[in-house]
């Protein structure tokens, strides 16, 4: 009885280094590798266009309503969101390269328990399927091909902090906005003529944390740099 050795070949995808079988199959793999990293790319530069523009929590939905319909087909529709500037509580959540406080526990290191933003709740639907960006985080809630929910915007636009709630299709969260990681918003308040704003509108209050913010990131990140 005699052995016979049958050869078999696999072709690997230089993209993502999967194996196939055949040649035809393996182009189909590398034209969708290499759609999905023109994809990547794409939002690679769309990323912080909203974050850049937007003036205000109202602004920023706004935005968001645009440009998912316009990029990624994708309705979004928000009954209600947080519309008045606060003082946001800091435990759990801070602006971008800032810490968090939680509990107050840091204070004695003069950490911030307060950034000024916009806190509340985020209602509303996205309607559309999830798209296939490659390595985009869609979150908890996000898978590519399933319908989109709140999941969906934290990821395709960068800004929005999300809490407790139902964050599916129909969502209901809470959410904060950070003025520090908005620039327009932090010139609206600071120069308020610029959205031709009465001066009564800006509280006091808010114009002196955003020094005491100004004070403490310059700090924070001054001891980060000793530290490296």
């Amino acid at each position: 009885m005699s052995l016979s050795i049958e050869r078999i070949v696999f072709y690997k995808c230089p993209i993502c280094k999967t194996q196939r079988k055949t040649e035809r199959l393996i182009q189909q793999c590398l034209e969708s590798c290499l759609e999905i990293q023109r994809a990547e790319k794409i939002h690679s530069d769309r990323i912080n266009t909203v974050r850049l523009q937007a003036t205000s929590s109202e602004h920023f939905a706004e935005l968001i309503i645009k440009y998912s319909k316009e990029w990624y087909n994708v309705e979004v529709r928000f009954d209600s969101i947080p519309d008045r500037l606060q003082l946001c509580n800091a435990s759990h959540n801070s602006p971008v390269g800032l810490p968090t406080n939680w509990c107050g526990r840091n204070d004695d290191k003069g950490y911030l328990s307060y950034y000024l933003g916009y806190s509340g709740n985020w209602k509303g639907e996205v309607s559309g399927r999830i798209p296939n960006l490659g390595k985009v985080d869609y979150g908890t809630f996000g898978e590519v091909g399933r319908w989109a929910g709140i999941a969906f915007i934290e990821a395709m636009f960068p800004g929005m902090n999300l809490g407790s709630g139902n964050g599916g299709q129909n969502f209901r969260q809470d959410g904060i906005l950070f003025m520090r990681d908005f620039p327009l918003m932090r010139e609206v308040v600071v120069h308020p003529a610029l959205m031709l704003l009465s001066p009564d509108a800006v509280e006091r209050e808010h114009i002196e944390h955003l020094v005491r913010e100004d004070e403490f990131e310059k700090t924070y990140k001054q001891k980060q740099a000793r530290d490296i």
